[in-house]
């Protein structure tokens, strides 16, 4: 009888702790606070839910119009640097709305260049000169309700068309181009369209600077550009 006894108290003490182990008194307290089944609040959705409309990551595409504002000293008409940029990023959120990123930018503009001698059908060649900027950017931003800024620093190119007198043979058109170190910082604000989609308006200031390296020869040491570029997209936050 005392064998069996033991048993029984034995399995007893096991059956508790295993009910123990999942049974916590924070699960006792969330049950002993749960409305009753009528109540409107039974039917409110879970806290959690309410942290998950931000998306982890963020990205932002758009065009712009940019200005030019360095001396462009090899461009075929320096005295107009207004044109078009495009621009793209993507990034992910740290928290306490800091981010981190990937930031590009495109900016080109092209005149008429000059006409070439004829070809073998005998028709003058016409030539477009091409100047095209670049900046790609590891920047870091912070957002607070629907305004950013961000800044950073990674890669600048150009290539740039330039015309060079050849003796006895006319103009030739050939291609610079140069790769260093550039800058990005900028700004802009949201409007909230539908979901994570918002438009985004947006001003970036895009810098750099590398040797412009032609074919034949260097062009110019330290060249530099700096463009602003103001435009609109669309981003997802």
């Amino acid at each position: 009888m005392s064998r069996r006894r033991g048993i029984v108290v034995w399995s007893g003490i096991v059956v508790w702790c295993a009910s123990a182990s999942f049974w916590t008194p924070s699960e006792a307290v969330a049950q002993n606070d749960a409305p009753p089944p009528g109540d409107p609040a039974s039917v409110r959705p879970p806290a959690a839910a309410a942290g998950t409309s931000k998306l982890p990551i963020f990205f932002t595409a758009g065009f712009a119009f940019g200005r030019r504002s360095d001396a462009c000293s090899l461009c075929a008409s320096p005295e107009n640097k207004d044109s078009f940029s495009a621009h793209a990023s993507l990034g992910k959120y740290l928290g306490h709305g800091l981010g981190v990123g990937i930031d590009a930018s495109v900016w080109r503009r092209t005149h008429p260049g000059p006409t070439l001698d004829p070809d073998s059908t005998g028709a003058p060649q016409p030539t477009s000169l091409g100047n095209t900027l670049g900046n790609a950017s590891v920047t870091f931003s912070w957002q607070v309700w629907h305004v950013w800024i961000r800044a950073g620093g990674g890669l600048a190119w150009a290539r740039q068309d330039v015309v060079r007198e050849e003796e006895g043979a006319g103009p030739v058109v050939e291609q610079a181009s140069g790769l260093g170190i550039g800058y990005s910082a900028g700004a802009g604000v949201t409007i909230p369209v539908a979901g994570p989609v918002s438009l985004a308006f947006y001003a970036n200031l895009n810098g750099g600077r590398y040797d412009l390296v032609s074919p034949t020869a260097v062009l110019q040491r330290g060249a530099e550009h700096r463009y602003v570029e103001v435009g609109v997209g669309l981003t997802l936050r």
